[in-house]
């Protein structure tokens, strides 16, 4: 390792670095932009090795963009002490990138009707182009349309036959399109053809609920046919020939055309006993990671997850590490991943934008998990389950923090990404963050496990853009204990009261935050989601979900033209409680009387009418001592939604909380930052909801997303089982509660008139075949109505 050694004195030499000694915090070592960057960074670190025992250490980076050819990577021998920090930053006032890509010199060629053509290196992948900063487009179909709600255009690609036969050759190409149900998106490489029609395809790995793609909303990339438009290219790898189409009025010959290169930019890679630790990166931005869709295929529990485990910054294995200004932008891949072990990890004041897929990712260790299930359907017997509570190792994520952090335009590729995701982790803070313009949620947590998250402070909004069935902020809870079945959890849990805590060990709080989803719920917390503390939250539209689960306290939050929603419920669940909110329309749906949640001394906004709030009364079986009335909101159309000294919300204990302090802190974000648009209030009106009862069966039709949602289906057809009453004498027909009734004798079921009208049709008929949505799975049920 001697020649090693003196390689990289000789680097650091030629490259004019100078080391300033005297006292132990003035060991500085600095770089510029020019020459090799990739091996010019790793001689700073060799060097840094050799002055981190005396001090802390500074590697300052001067004004410019440093192209790396490689992964930059910080390992126990390449990273701070337990006593001494290394810091990586740039110089004062300087504009420093990191980049995971390459600039190009090209020599352009003019094609016909405005083409240019250009020979690019020897082998070379572009799956991404950038012009003078800019992302552009790979040739496409549809073309691309920024107004589209889905993938900026998308149509039926794959049974668009005619379209397909003008594709000479599209092996090489991606077709991305969304689920079948809306809840994210799935990915191919074509292959090639199967027939002149027919596109071969590899992929589609990309959830963890393989229900097939949705047939409508695809759109297809990287097909030569299809380079008709400006802004788009198209790369020849056979001859390696790049075409490119050029905007109007570009000066080609002097643009900077750039690309990726890597897939991570900075690696930190340890192990719990021997960790990189120190570590401080200042006001630096990434940027130019290649995209990694086609690579996600790791399965987290029996979330709707499937991830991949990297990102342009990737840590695995370290302690004590912060990332502060470190912007990240136009990476195909996600932003941060923070992977299995790892300690005190803070990404503060940064701005993250433009990312394929996740902004900031923490994802620990299968191995960790006590009986480990994965996938939705997939069971376990109780004699067969591990009865520990609690992780089996430290190989987890814990004791990390995003704050005060601008999040935006993430998932431009993968709709199944969060701005911020947890899963297999403890103790994570999610704090004064601004997240917004995403496709599915702002903050996604994907099991129990391990709990302890403090989310507080947060602005979320404009989410599930290009999903559905999800919230600004999203949990799930399919931990050990769940079963699809109600009836066996509840069984188990009776034999063990302390089960849904042996995962989710540690309350989850969600406090002070604001959440605007005009897509589905401000605050979703769907299957299994139990241990939240959620309080003092401004929720502007989508209002509150939970279903079933065990303690979930959601008190003193303000609703804005909505309430809450309780879907299913397990039969011992005794310890929700609604309390202390200021809403203004009543309930969502009827099931909070069956519930077991607890609901009392809420107030409902009305205008027309003091006292007691006798339409939430109506709903819930319980608010016996809600009010409702005027709360006298301080300025609602400014978004301050605390109420005044005479408010009579404050006779139901309702408390004021900050309505000032979501989102961003640094003064640099916050001349930037987007905030919700605040709605005006509008008085909901008190329907109880439409049911139908037949022989004791109760019916009810699919009117909305929260109907849809509780029985995890996806079209507003069928009829719905809402219950089966005891003395019913079809209570053996062979339907069950919550059961979603699709087909009778192969007629597609539009609603429940439909249906009684189908059954009626033929009196002597006692016996009906019936194709049923039935635990998230179809069924084939014969009905017996003798």
């Amino acid at each position: 390792m001697i020649w090693m050694k003196k390689y990289y004195l000789g680097l650091l030499a030629t490259v004019a670095v100078t080391i300033a000694y005297g006292q132990p915090s003035a060991q500085t070592i600095r770089l510029d932009a020019s020459g090799n960057s990739a091996d010019k960074l790793k001689a700073a670190l060799a060097e840094a090795n050799g002055l981190i025992q005396k001090g802390p250490v500074e590697i300052l980076l001067s004004g410019g963009t440093y192209y790396l050819d490689s992964t930059l990577v910080f390992d126990e021998a390449n990273s701070g002490t337990a006593q001494h920090a290394l810091t990586i930053k740039a110089a004062e006032g300087e504009k420093v990138i990191l980049s995971g890509g390459r600039a190009l010199s090209l020599t352009w060629k003019k094609q016909a009707d405005g083409l240019y053509s250009a020979t690019v290196p020897a082998g070379l992948e572009i799956d991404q182009l950038y012009v003078n900063g800019q992302l552009q487009v790979l040739a496409r179909y549809p073309n691309f349309d920024a107004s589209a709600q889905y993938f900026n255009g998308a149509a039926p690609v794959v049974s668009s036959t005619e379209k397909i036969k003008t594709w000479e050759n599209p092996a090489g190409a991606y077709l991305h399109c969304l689920h079948a149900k809306g809840w994210g998106s799935f990915h191919y490489q074509v292959t090639g053809k199967s027939s002149a029609s027919e596109l071969a395809l590899e992929g589609g790995w990309q959830h963890n609920r393989l229900e097939g793609m949705n047939k409508k909303t695809q759109f297809i990339e990287g097909v030569r046919e299809e380079l008709d438009a400006v802004n788009e290219w198209f790369i020849d790898r056979k001859t390696q020939t790049l075409f490119y189409y050029p905007a109007a009025g570009l000066d080609l010959a002097n643009a900077l055309v750039e690309v990726p290169v890597l897939k991570h930019i900075i690696e930190i890679k340890g192990t719990e006993q021997n960790p990189a630790r120190n570590l401080r990166f200042e006001n630096l931005e990434f940027r130019h990671a290649l995209r990694t869709f086609m690579d996600t295929k790791d399965l987290l529990l029996r979330s709707d997850w499937a991830i991949y485990r990297g990102g342009a910054v990737f840590i695995n294995g370290g302690e004590n590490i912060t990332f502060s200004r470190t912007d990240v932008s136009f990476v195909g891949g996600n932003a941060f991943f923070i992977n299995n072990y790892n300690r005190n990890i803070t990404i503060e004041h940064s701005h993250i934008q433009d990312v394929g897929a996740n902004g900031v990712c923490f994802v620990g260790n299968m191995d960790a998990v006590r009986s480990p299930l994965i996938e939705y359907h997939t069971t376990q017997d109780l004699d067969g389950m591990d009865l520990e509570k609690g992780p089996k190792s430290n190989d987890y994520p814990a004791d990390c923090t995003v704050l005060g952090n601008i999040i935006e335009r993430t998932g431009l590729i993968e709709k199944q990404s969060a701005g911020v995701n947890i899963s297999m982790s403890m103790d994570i803070t999610v704090s004064h963050n601004s997240i917004y313009d995403l496709p599915r949620a702002g903050i996604n947590i994907c099991d129990g496990t391990w709990g302890g998250h403090l989310i507080e402070f947060n602005d979320v909004f404009n989410t599930v853009n290009e999903s559905r069935d999800h919230g600004a902020f999203n949990s799930w809870g399919r931990d050990r204990f769940w079963n699809p079945s109600e009836r066996l959890t509840g069984e188990w849990v009776d034999q063990y009261p302390d089960m849904p805590f042996w995962d989710a060990v540690k309350t989850v709080t969600l406090r002070n935050n604001r959440m605007r989803c005009d897509h589905g719920w401000d605050i979703d917390l769907d299957d299994g989601s139990g241990n939240y503390d959620i309080y003092n939250n401004l929720c502007l539209s989508g209002g509150i979900k939970i279903r079933e689960g065990y303690r979930r306290r959601v008190y003193n939050n303000v609703t804005i033209n909505n309430n809450f929603r309780a879907n299913i419920f397990f039969p011992n669940n005794t310890t929700d409680i609604y309390e202390r909110n200021i809403v203004t329309t009543q309930y969502q749906s009827d099931q909070l009387a069956e519930s077991g949640c607890k609901a009392d001394y809420n107030f409902l906004y009305d205008l027309e009418s003091e006292g007691p709030a006798t339409t939430l009364q109506l709903f819930s079986g319980q608010d016996t001592h809600s009010l409702q009335g005027n709360p006298l909101f301080v300025n609602p159309a400014k978004g301050d939604f605390s109420v005044k000294e005479n408010s009579p919300a404050l006779k139901v204990g309702f408390k004021n909380f900050p309505m000032d302090q979501f989102g961003v802190l640094d003064a640099r974000l916050k001349s930037i930052v987007k905030t919700p648009v605040i709605p005006e209030v509008n008085l909901g009106t008190a329907q109880e909801e439409k049911k139908w009862i037949w022989k004791g069966i109760v019916f009810k039709n699919m009117n909305n997303e929260g109907d849809l949602s509780s029985v995890g289906f996806h079209k507003k057809r069928g009829a719905h089982v809402k219950s089966i009453q005891k003395d019913s004498p079809y209570k053996d027909s062979g339907l069950v509660k919550n059961d979603l009734i699709l087909k009778v004798e192969g007629q597609t079921i539009r609603n429940a008139n439909h249906f009684f009208k189908i059954i009626k049709s033929d009196p002597s008929k006692k016996e009906w075949t019936a194709e049923i949505w039935r635990k998230q799975e179809m069924a084939t049920q014969k009905l017996n109505f003798q």
